[in-house]
């Protein structure tokens, strides 16, 4: 199958819809003819990797604050009254960023570790979609394979990080966006070269340059 140039291989990075994505694309293509690229450790994605790429992406900040409530329900990790805090400490402490990072996966695997941003350049991809419109960017993509399923109305939001209980509705202080735009920066660098390809619209909300990230 790896040799097989025609292979659907969907890249899935961390809180990016992915669980999503997969069940619709296991469930609607042939086992022989997919493959999901998840959990990989030393591993990238290169010019070398062959198949009909896939790629969802998301602003990284919004997957940062997706993946810090999704630890803290599911492993209890995060003590800390809210968000805010939790990147104040990361910001003064080495050794506090590089606990939170070993505790928490999800922070270490993001974009630019599953694909290079020198590799982002070369990497012929058959689809690019966003997390943010994942309904009408699903749609295009399964459109595009031809499937015949394609209308789909409402797509299940698997794994879906429930912020509710622990939502403060604070925004994230522009101190702490730019120490996570500096930690995220080859991520941005990815999400740029995806715009210069025109593979990502430069009107996206992923490149405004004024935000509001509520807590």
């Amino acid at each position: 199958m790896a040799a097989n140039a025609n292979v659907i291989k969907f890249i899935h990075v961390n809180k990016c819809g992915g669980k999503t994505i997969n069940f619709l694309l296991s469930s609607l293509l042939p086992k022989q003819n997919y493959q999901e690229i998840h959990g990989m450790v030393g591993r990238p994605v290169t010019r070398k990797t062959n198949g009909k790429l896939i790629l969802f992406v998301r602003d990284p900040i919004e997957r940062f604050i997706s993946s810090y409530y999704y630890y803290r329900r599911q492993k209890k990790l995060f003590n800390e009254d809210n968000l805010n805090v939790c990147i104040e400490k990361m910001a003064s402490s080495q050794a506090y960023l590089n606990e939170a990072f070993k505790n928490n996966l999800h922070f270490k695997y993001s974009l630019s570790k599953y694909i290079s941003p020198e590799e982002m350049k070369h990497l012929n991809f058959f689809f690019v979609g966003t997390t943010e419109d994942l309904n009408r960017d699903m749609k295009l993509l399964l459109n595009r394979l031809e499937i015949s399923r394609a209308d789909f109305v409402n797509i299940p939001r698997l794994n879906r990080t429930d912020r509710s209980r622990s939502r403060t509705k604070e925004p994230l202080s522009k101190k702490n966006i730019e120490f996570l735009k500096n930690l995220y920066r080859k991520d941005y660098e990815c999400l740029d070269i995806l715009k210069e390809r025109k593979l990502l619209s430069e009107t996206h909300e992923i490149f405004k340059k004024e935000k509001v990230y509520l807590i």
